[in-house]
């Protein structure tokens, strides 16, 4: 007898460090999670927010992403660790606040595309609802930069690093 596909929802608070544009993006993410045996499967949604402050004003980036996720499962009877390759897509939304009248500023959007590989952490294994610790670093295959008068002040581009906190409950 096969053994059905189990399903899992997770909430995650996340920070993720892009350090060849100097910017962290802070949000959250809710991802769905089917496994079975030793595979597992994500699919996921979230958004994200930086602020930059400089002497010429602010630079605000946001962003909305979907992700897949693939790998093995690995399970013992105190921990569950998903470990797996991740693809992002998803939007990005610049825009400057002046912090003088006399200056100009920009709005800008772009797609934003990213893979990266993932390592989900859970415990205990056999409660229902589990905190979880997840971390990931992969790469910008296309992002989005913001200027001010021509310098880099932040953006979505290079590499990146992430760590997230978060709950998984068993559905």
């Amino acid at each position: 007898v096969a053994r059905p596909v189990a399903l899992s929802v997770h909430v995650d608070a996340e920070a993720r460090a892009l350090p060849t544009r100097d910017t962290v993006m802070w949000g959250g993410r809710v991802r769905l999670t089917a496994h079975r045996r030793s595979l597992h499967a994500d699919l996921d949604l979230g958004a994200s927010y930086a602020s930059t402050r400089g002497e010429l004003g602010e630079v605000l980036l946001r962003s909305a992403s979907v992700g897949l996720g693939a790998g093995p499962r690995f399970a013992t009877e105190t921990l569950i660790a998903d470990l797996g390759l991740r693809a992002e897509l998803g939007w990005a939304w610049v825009r400057g606040e002046p912090a003088f009248a006399d200056v100009r500023t920009g709005t800008g959007s772009s797609p934003l595309v990213s893979a990266g590989l993932r390592l989900s952490l859970q415990a205990p294994a056999q409660a229902r609802i589990r905190p979880s610790l997840t971390l990931e670093g992969g790469g910008v295959i296309r992002g989005v930069r913001a200027e001010v008068s021509g310098q880099p002040v932040a953006g979505m581009t290079g590499y990146y690093l992430l760590a997230a906190l978060g709950l998984g409950a068993s559905l």
